[in-house]
């Protein structure tokens, strides 16, 4: 299964949000993700209901979320605990 991105821009037009949704749209494709940008919070609302839809049939599948990323849950505690600040290429 493809990973999904939806991008929603608007606001204030000298932010350009529309070009920072392009940088952002060609960055989530070369990742290999299918990428939908929409101008409006109607697109965002659908995603959300399907989220919910989704949560309602499977619970434990979205509170396992998420679940192809190689990593699944970040040890936050861990990580303030012990940072690592060091740069590897």
């Amino acid at each position: 299964m493809q990973q999904q991105a939806l991008i929603v821009w608007g606001g204030w037009l000298g932010h350009e949000p529309e070009q920072t949704a392009d940088i952002f749209r060609g960055v989530l494709e070369a990742e290999g993700f299918a990428v939908e940008v929409a101008t409006t919070l109607d697109r965002f609302v659908d995603a959300m209901a399907d989220i919910l839809a989704e949560a309602q049939v499977d619970p434990e599948r979205c509170k396992q979320a998420p679940v192809t990323m190689p990593v699944r849950r970040l040890d936050e505690v861990r990580a303030a605990r012990k940072p690592d600040l060091r740069y590897r290429p």
